[in-house]
């Protein structure tokens, strides 16, 4: 049975080039954080319609991780 990735992350804690509040929505990069050991630094969300690249930061989704960290 194939594995099933969610469809965007979202950064709680920074690795490599990402920082607290980015959204990944690239299938590809999404599963390469998924296996690649960082995990831990992500969350599962759902993508936005809008989210063309594959990490775009908005003010809502670094307000809505700093609420869930408190």
């Amino acid at each position: 049975m194939p594995t099933t990735y969610p469809a965007a992350l979202v950064v709680v804690r920074p690795f490599g080039r990402y920082k607290r509040g980015d959204l990944i929505s690239d299938a590809t990069t999404v599963q390469a954080v998924l296996t690649g050991g960082n995990a831990a630094f992500v969350v599962a969300t759902t993508a936005p319609a809008a989210a063309s690249t594959s990490t775009t930061t908005s003010a809502s989704t670094a307000a809505a991780v700093s609420t869930t960290e408190h």
